[in-house]
């Protein structure tokens, strides 16, 4: 459990793409849809999105549902109580070395994948644009 500020290590766009390309192309994990067919960060059945697999379980919380990264991630949006604003902090801080827009990016990619085949096609096209390595493993 990450319980300080201090031990939230920022993630790199490398990193973050790394651990993406791992759980759906290379794991094979399922998008991450609700009931309606709407995606999410993490549903019942504890699939994640392309985002929500790099957020930590522990700072999860039901209310990052149905906003997307960059209203997330701005700290003037929104009104949270004192436990999310802790978490939104230490998201916040785990993807302060990336540009909210390339998170957006992943999040799109996920969210307008309807298959694997086709979500490894735009995170390929994703990581040629970016200069990222889809072969380099996270340590």
């Amino acid at each position: 459990m990450l319980k300080d500020l201090k031990e939230i290590k920022p993630l790199t766009l490398q990193e973050a793409f790394s651990i993406i390309w791992g759980y759906f192309v290379l794991e094979k994990h399922p998008r991450s849809i609700n009931s309606r067919g709407d995606c999410v960060y993490k549903n019942k059945n504890n699939d994640k999105c392309a985002i929500g697999c790099l957020i930590p379980d522990d700072l999860y919380f039901r209310y990052l549902e149905d906003k997307s990264i960059p209203i997330l991630l701005d700290p003037k949006q929104g009104r949270y109580s004192e436990n999310s604003i802790s978490k939104l902090n230490k998201i916040r801080k785990l993807f302060s070395d990336i540009h909210p827009y390339d998170l957006r990016s992943l999040q799109v990619i996920h969210d307008h994948s309807n298959s694997s085949n086709i979500m490894e096609m735009r995170l390929k096209d994703f990581a040629k644009t970016k200069g990222l390595d889809i072969n380099r493993p996270l340590k």
